[in-house]
């Protein structure tokens, strides 16, 4: 994948998001913009895919010149690990902002179960919501980045989704960590969280936060 082409998939993203979200302020005026989460959630991943968007492809000059200042080389090795720290904090922001909103929006059911998994699952009934294998499997990933190093160290799962099947086995390392993976799974996960933001339960509580 190009750099044109990288930008362009975010830009696809981002376009109806951000009408959606404008739409969302329009016919709800008592949503406080910076206060309920039905609105934070949507402009706090907008921000986060506009800074993908516009930071995760580096300037290989302006690296190459700072490198050779301090008497290093800028090789493909460190190129790989700068487009990996990069993918790394960016699936991680991504799923902890997603889950804390989530999360807000459970309390208004009274879950009491706060491990992720639970949240969404019975968040996901309550909405009546039975499409969510995209934020499944993102955080599927992200747990394996974060706490074990991309290790898989759970019972082996397989869930297929838009075509494509994703195999976590047990102590094996979870390979869906490029790019374009994320790409597969960053529509899916827009169109659940406009699907809960604009679910009938969810909007019409006065407020949350």
């Amino acid at each position: 994948m190009n750099n044109e082409q990288f930008h362009d998939f975010f830009q696809k993203c981002i376009n109806p998001f951000e009408k959606f979200y404008d739409e969302i302020v329009e016919n709800h005026p008592e949503w406080e913009k910076n206060k309920d989460e039905r609105v934070l959630i949507l402009k706090n991943v907008c921000n986060i895919l506009k800074a993908a968007n516009l930071n995760c492809i580096p300037d290989k000059e302006f690296l190459e010149d700072i490198s050779n200042k301090n008497g290093t080389n800028y090789t493909e090795e460190h190129e790989a690990i700068n487009d990996s720290m990069i993918k790394i904090g960016f699936i991680s922001v991504l799923c902890s902002t997603i889950e804390f909103s989530f999360r807000m929006f459970a309390k208004q059911y009274d879950i009491e179960d706060n491990r992720i998994s639970k949240v969404y699952k019975n968040l996901f009934y309550r909405l009546n919501i039975k499409e969510y294998d995209a934020i499944t499997i993102t955080t599927y990933i992200r747990n394996a980045i974060s706490h074990n190093n991309q290790l898989w160290i759970y019972d082996n799962k397989e869930i297929e989704y838009k075509g494509k099947v994703y195999k976590f086995e047990k102590n094996r390392i979870v390979k869906y960590t490029t790019w374009e993976d994320f790409f597969h799974l960053i529509p899916g996960i827009i169109d659940i969280i406009s699907e809960v933001v604009n679910s009938t339960d969810i909007s019409r509580l006065y407020i949350i936060r």
